[in-house]
């Protein structure tokens, strides 16, 4: 997608990945809140919602190419690596 493609190329406040990684939570987060507190009509509901889903899409995407970077650079912790991310994935999905 063309947000992984500009997270690995444009750097914001000199940081490729911490930076969208952290915008995107406060995108996410501050949606949900106009969502649950200020959303009126259908319409607004749909963009709240529409905005929170590109912020989890952007970082589901920074944290893949993070761990990727990662297991390049020691391969006998790529597995524990990535079951931890899928893990962490799949609980968050439960306890929501």
């Amino acid at each position: 997608p063309l947000y992984g493609f500009i997270s690995d190329t444009v750097p914001l406040f000199g940081y490729r990945r911490r930076s969208y990684l952290f915008l995107a939570g406060i995108l996410g987060s501050a949606s949900w809140l106009v969502l649950g507190l200020a959303a009126q009509t259908p319409s607004q509901a749909i963009a709240a919602r529409t905005v929170a889903s590109l912020a989890i899409a952007v970082s589901d995407v920074v944290v893949d190419s993070v761990v990727v970077e990662r297991s390049r650079d020691s391969q006998e912790e790529a597995g524990t690596l990535q079951s931890l991310c899928w893990g962490a994935r799949y609980f968050g999905a439960a306890i929501t």
